[in-house]
């Protein structure tokens, strides 16, 4: 992408929003996925350290359950997180989550980064990567090309099309876009009543161009158990490379 233009002392003014107010039911535990251990620290733990050491993101706004606010904020005090701006209950939706989120940013915030705290084996240069190109673009979003061949399906339950692979992707977090560009959209879905899986596709749905940035297949999401043990693996060959 050549020589940034951007450093961790001279960058727009960036929020994140770390979403991990969802249940995990399909993780079949006692307690949440966001405070399931891997390898001696929590998942929203390690979604939250690439957040806080990454010089591109200035204040962190995490949402949770009414009941885990308790929890979450042990976890800010034991950790010493110097970039919580505050802690807010989660909405119905991951949707509405991010939208409450979003509206407690700071005034001066420019570009605001939004990230399930699921994903928590994100990297702070993965981070950095998608900052960059939202920086300088306006919207850029973590992804991880697709190594399957992918069968478009139609209504009868056979083939349609076959859509080259190499034209693929799987979005992924962070997703990083212009506070504005961010606001607009939003509040486009809201007003017209549309549901997104993801917060790119608002921006899509108004005509903003969206980057992608490949950040590779680590970048996984933390909703069933085999997924712990895939990040356990990661984790330790991380480790093993360091």
């Amino acid at each position: 992408m050549g020589t940034s233009l951007f450093c961790a002392e001279n960058h727009p003014f960036t929020s994140a929003l770390i979403l991990a107010s969802g249940n995990g039911t399909r993780m079949g535990a006692d307690v949440a996925k966001q405070f399931l251990e891997i390898k001696g620290r929590s998942v929203l733990e390690r979604a939250v350290d690439p957040f806080e050491a990454c010089g591109y993101i200035d204040e962190i706004i995490i949402t949770c359950r009414e009941k885990d606010l308790s929890r979450v904020a042990e976890l800010v005090n034991i950790n010493k997180w110097k970039k919580i701006k505050t802690i807010i209950f989660g909405d119905k939706t991951r949707q509405e989550s991010a939208y409450k989120a979003f509206c407690a940013i700071s005034d001066i915030s420019e570009f605001v980064a939004v990230h399930d705290a699921a994903r928590c084996l994100i990297r702070c240069e993965d981070i950095d990567a998608v900052a960059e190109e939202a920086f300088k673009y306006g919207a850029a979003i973590a992804v991880s090309k697709v190594k399957d061949t992918v069968k478009i399906i139609g209504d009868d339950f056979s083939v349609v099309h076959t859509p080259e692979r190499d034209t693929l992707a799987a979005a992924g977090t962070p997703q990083i876009f212009g506070r504005y560009e961010y606001k607009k959209a939003a509040e486009f879905v809201r007003s017209s009543g549309l549901s997104v899986t993801d917060d790119s596709m608002m921006l899509e749905m108004c005509g903003i161009r969206v980057r992608v940035v490949d950040v590779g297949d680590e970048n996984i999401k933390i909703t069933s158990p085999s997924d712990l043990y895939t990040a356990e693996r990661i984790i330790e060959e991380r480790s093993m490379k360091s």
